[in-house]
């Protein structure tokens, strides 16, 4: 039987569904295919070129202790991420420490995330335009391209791939159980489950899927009886208690509400108005993403009064107002379509939020990263394919609105796609990425001394000196992540011990902002 044959019978996926999923592959590598001979990037160094795990040549003695070791949450540096480190292990099994084969299994990952997209698209909302262009919106836009360009930020796609297949999973198995179709139901469930372990154990972010589940149940399934309701959530409480446990995290959660905060880290209270403070910055990430940066020099938020973290919280009210207003509007025989198309838009709206949970509770090194919005993205893309759908369908047929609209999403996607092209040769080694960065964040230390280090793996003892020179006449933060040991270390590999002595001497005064000390970022979460 062909697959096609197969999924249109068992899934309800039908073949244009299919060739559409398989037609987003040529579309990503062809704007990707720029970005497949970058050269490891900042964190890249001790999660993969320096990480002696990755040296061994037995790749299940490698993985092994990653899954299942005593040590296992430290192993990657000091996160509990086993699948993501079986594939980095698997990359360096096959070609050593070439960059190009670990781009090219990031591009691949890309592609199968929007693949999962669009599979849960199809579920919620079975109409193949808003499928297609919100799964096109996701693949080319540029504020995905440093999940996909950096290596280090794999974690990210491989955890939001698994995580639409989560939500995918769930949906058919409420399907399939509404139906009595027990068979299916199982390998629904299953396949729930599944996205749930794996997405677990490529990047923490995967902890919020029972709360999409809970928003699926709220938009879809509100008729079924409590036991029905509540049956999949017992195990899904089960897995995350266990995950917790075993992983350790929940002794770090645990001191991020009650104990004493680690040195240079934000306290949960600040780290909290920060990240509400940056809810449209987020937004606007995935919506303009045409000023790019490795680095943002982001301030800190102290009060909850600011008027940044008010405008955060607002706009946080306002999306979940309407979230759960065209989630759980019920349908009219009159407008079933238009009904059924607001309820999937909700969804994803608070798909959007909840995905930025994690980031807003728990404090993490660096404020604000673009493949943070990887995740969130999802949903404003499927929102965005939701929302032009139901723009074409209310214009005429034939009408030249209609005509309009769709010229305009081409443009738009072509625009998209080219920005993405430009922003991939930007990440093409450590002096042009920081270079960038080092001109949009002019005030801060952080990409000047990268820029040294960039200069110095690449050997050009004379540029790597001058950019670290330069910060001795800056006002950094004290205590900012490479300040000191990283310029000494520069110095002293390439510029003997007396530039050595110039590169650990701490600038005298610190650089506050308005709203509080600036960070940097040292590991990126």
């Amino acid at each position: 039987m062909r697959l096609t044959t197969l999924m249109r019978r068992q899934w309800g996926f039908p073949r244009w569904m299919v060739l559409a999923v398989m037609g987003g592959l040529p579309l990503i590598a062809a704007v990707y295919a720029n970005s497949l001979h970058g050269a490891f990037q900042y964190d890249d160094r001790h999660t993969i070129v320096e990480n002696q795990l990755l040296q061994s040549m037995n790749v299940r003695e490698t993985i092994g202790p990653a899954w299942w070791g005593r040590q296992a949450p430290a192993i990657d540096g000091g996160h509990y991420r086993p699948f993501t480190f079986a594939t980095y292990a698997w990359n360096f099994a096959v070609g050593g420490l070439d960059p190009f084969g670990y781009h090219v299994v990031n591009v691949v990952l890309h592609w199968a995330a929007t693949a999962a997209l669009m599979a849960l698209m199809w579920i919620v909302l079975p109409h193949p335009v808003p499928v297609i262009i919100g799964g096109a919106v996701f693949a080319v836009n540029p504020a995905n391209s440093e999940a996909v360009n950096y290596i280090a930020a794999r974690p990210s796609v491989l955890a939001s791939g698994w995580f639409a297949l989560a939500i995918a999973g769930f949906a058919l198995f409420r399907r399939f159980q509404a139906e009595r179709r027990v068979g299916a139901a199982l390998a629904a469930a299953g396949l729930a489950v599944l996205g749930l372990l794996l997405g677990l154990s490529s990047k923490e972010i995967a902890v919020t899927i029972p709360l999409l589940w809970v928003c699926y149940d709220v938009g879809w399934s509100r008729k079924a009886g409590p036991w029905r309701i509540l049956q999949p959530y017992a195990a899904g409480l089960i897995l995350l208690i266990g995950y917790l446990a075993w992983t350790g995290y929940d002794a770090a959660i645990w001191a991020v509400f009650t104990g004493p905060q680690q040195p240079g880290m934000r306290s949960l209270g600040a780290n909290v108005w920060t990240q509400i403070s940056l809810l449209p910055a987020y937004l606007a990430l995935f919506i303009w993403p045409f000023n790019l940066s490795v680095f943002y020099d982001v301030a800190g938020v102290a009060s909850p009064w600011h008027v940044s973290v008010l405008v955060g919280a607002a706009l946080g009210v306002v999306m979940v107002g309407f979230g759960f207003r065209w989630l759980t509007q019920e349908e009219n025989p009159a407008s079933a379509s238009r009904d059924r198309e607001r309820r999937a838009a909700g969804f994803f709206l608070l798909w959007f939020l909840a995905a930025l949970l994690p980031t807003i509770l728990y404090p993490l090194h660096a404020v604000f990263q673009e493949h943070r919005v990887y995740l969130p993205g999802m949903g404003l893309a499927a929102l965005a394919g939701i929302g032009v759908w139901r723009g074409v369908s209310a214009a005429a047929e034939g009408s030249l609105v209609r005509r309009a609209a769709l010229i305009g999403v081409v443009l738009v996607l072509g625009v998209f796609a080219a920005a993405t092209v430009v922003r991939n040769g930007v990440w093409s080694d450590e002096v042009a990425l920081w270079s960038d960065a080092a001109v949009k964040a002019p005030n801060n230390a952080i990409p000047r001394i990268n820029l040294g280090s960039g200069y110095a793996h690449r050997g050009d003892a004379e540029r790597a000196i001058a950019a670290y020179v330069v910060l001795r006449s800056w006002r950094v933060c004290p205590g900012a992540p490479g300040v000191g040991s990283g310029g000494g270390a520069g110095f002293a590999r390439h510029g003997g011990p007396r530039h050595a002595g110039a590169g650990v001497r701490r600038p005298r005064r610190a650089r506050t902002g308005r709203r509080g000390v600036r960070e940097g970022r040292s590991r990126r979460g």
